[in-house]
């Protein structure tokens, strides 16, 4: 029981630890104004999801269409190829861990509460057929 607990509680810090936390949403037209003026030190790539970091140390995210890659996004609105060489990329794939996790814990849960059940009836009809019979006392 206390491994079901246990399992539960690390399923529920995984899924919460691996998601990130939205530091801002701006609009890609606003990174491409601000590509062009110089303030983005990096970008990291997860997915279609870009986690923008300026100058100043301050973090926003944006989002890219699914078709193509942002370099090449960012070159249809006007950002330089050297603008887009200044910038310290780094792409990362998508984790699947919380959905793995998820998953399973969504298989595992029913067949978990469903075998508990039957063992606890089971050993409350035990413990009725082990009592001893008032007449047998004798």
């Amino acid at each position: 029981m206390y491994a079901f607990i246990a399992l539960i509680i690390a399923v529920i810090f995984i899924s919460i630890s691996a998601t990130n936390r939205d530091p801002g949403e701006i609009r890609f037209s606003e990174l491409v104004r601000r590509i062009q003026a110089e303030q983005v030190d990096s970008i990291r790539v997860v997915g279609n999801q870009l986690i923008v970091t300026f100058r100043d140390n301050t973090r926003a995210t944006t989002y890219k269409a699914p078709e193509s890659t942002a370099p090449e996004q960012l070159r249809m609105f006007g950002v330089t190829a050297e603008q887009i060489e200044a910038i310290n990329w780094d792409n990362d794939q998508p984790s699947n861990l919380p959905a793995v996790g998820l998953s399973v814990l969504s298989a595992l849960l029913p067949i978990l509460l469903i075998g508990g059940l039957i063992f606890f009836m089971f050993r409350q009809a035990q413990g009725t057929n082990n009592q001893e019979r008032p007449f047998a006392k004798n």
